[in-house]
């Protein structure tokens, strides 16, 4: 079924807030492609095979070869998942990872390091600067996207439990208001479907 364009299977062990989320973005993403990640390597050919990879998985891949162009494309782009190349030879994966880890809006963001061997020192180094996970070459496939999924569904949760409202329980207005807005603009569906979850957690007073 996950094969299947346009299927989102959901688990009913989900919760209510989790359902939220992914069907949320099952609209925003139409088609096969429910998620979108950036490659940030000077190295093209990690980029493209890496870009080759996700690609079976239907994900949207963003490669950039020029690591400093991150900071200003990550904004535009608003990737699930950003993987980075571990190098000791120029750092520039880990500043760019302190970088983005010191911004709210990418804090809970899951950043891999693709790492080239089994350096300790390298591996250490990628968990210090806010690293969420390493791979090492050769990439394997099916590891690769298990790991991406496995943090892409944590942030998530984290994420939609962050943007609610403390004391409703709704998602924040700054939050809510844009998502529903695209939702209901969609032009490529032919229908749209908006779901608000509603809780009361007030007891001495009707909801």
């Amino acid at each position: 079924l996950d094969a299947v364009p346009g299927t989102v299977i959901l688990s009913k062990t989900l919760s209510d807030e989790a359902m939220v989320v992914s069907l949320i973005d099952a609209l925003r993403r139409p088609g096969r492609a429910h998620l979108r990640a950036m490659v940030v390597d000077d190295d093209e050919v990690l980029g493209s095979t890496i870009s080759d990879i996700l690609g079976t998985y239907g994900v949207d891949v963003i490669s950039l070869t020029d690591p400093s162009s991150l900071t200003s494309q990550i904004n535009a782009v608003d990737p699930d998942v950003v993987l980075l190349g571990a190098h000791d030879k120029d750092g520039s994966g880990f500043d760019l990872c302190r970088i983005l880890r010191a911004n709210p809006r990418w804090r809970d963001l899951p950043l891999i390091f693709v790492t080239s061997g089994h350096d300790r020192t390298i591996r250490a180094r990628c968990y210090e600067v806010g690293g969420s996970d390493f791979l090492e070459q050769p990439i394997l496939p099916q590891e690769m996207w298990a790991r991406i999924q496995s943090h892409v569904a944590t942030a998530r949760v984290r994420t939609a439990a962050y943007r609610r409202d403390p004391v409703t329980g709704l998602g924040a207005r700054q939050t809510l208001i844009p998502v529903l807005r695209h939702v209901f603009e969609l032009r490529e569906d032919p229908a749209a479907i908006g779901l608000i979850g509603t809780s009361c957690r007030w007891r001495h007073r009707q909801c």
